[in-house]
């Protein structure tokens, strides 16, 4: 019994860090962090999705959440997130309540921006289709570099990110 609960926790576990080939891509966030190209890949995963939108009739609840190409499930460093509320149903539309967090280290530690710095989102399509929303538009944000939630960034290394984004997501479940 012991040996059979064993096995299925490991496969539980290889199964949660499946490599990005288990994985279908989303959606891509394609711009530059401090002029350097940068791709993020926004990834269905089998267990699910760590990019959604909660649909509040007029408004939609959107969390991009992007990855390094080869990242598993689990994986932070080097990922992108982008949280906002789009207000309205018809593009083009203004992200509003925009966050924006860069990852170098864990959950947490990397670069975010603050609300004295508002990130910019134009919203340039966008789309809701049965369980679904299709969106695209595009991000332009000064990060400041944080140890974690709830802290002020510090500018004084400052990384300038701008960036196009689009994918489907799935509503929260």
């Amino acid at each position: 019994m012991l040996r059979t609960a064993l096995a299925g926790a490991v496969c539980a576990l290889v199964a949660w860090s499946a490599p990005a080939a288990a994985q279908e891509v989303a959606g891509t966030i394609t711009g530059t962090l401090d002029g350097v190209e940068t791709q993020w890949l926004i990834l269905q995963h089998p267990q699910g999705s760590q990019s959604e939108f909660m649909d509040w009739g007029a408004i939609h609840a959107v969390t991009l959440f992007g990855q390094p190409e080869g990242a598993g499930m689990l994986d932070t460093e080097g990922a992108l997130m982008i949280d906002m509320n789009v207000p309205g149903t018809t593009a083009p539309l203004d992200g509003r309540e925009v966050s924006v967090r860069y990852l170098t280290e864990g959950m947490f530690k990397g670069y975010a921006s603050s609300y004295d710095r508002e990130p910019v989102v134009k919203i340039t399509a966008l789309e809701k289709s049965g369980e679904g929303l299709a969106i695209s538009g595009t991000v332009s944000a000064e990060l400041g570099q944080t140890d974690g939630p709830g802290q002020q960034p510090d500018y004084a290394d400052a990384r300038r990110l701008q960036a196009d984004f689009e994918a489907t997501l799935p509503g929260q479940r």
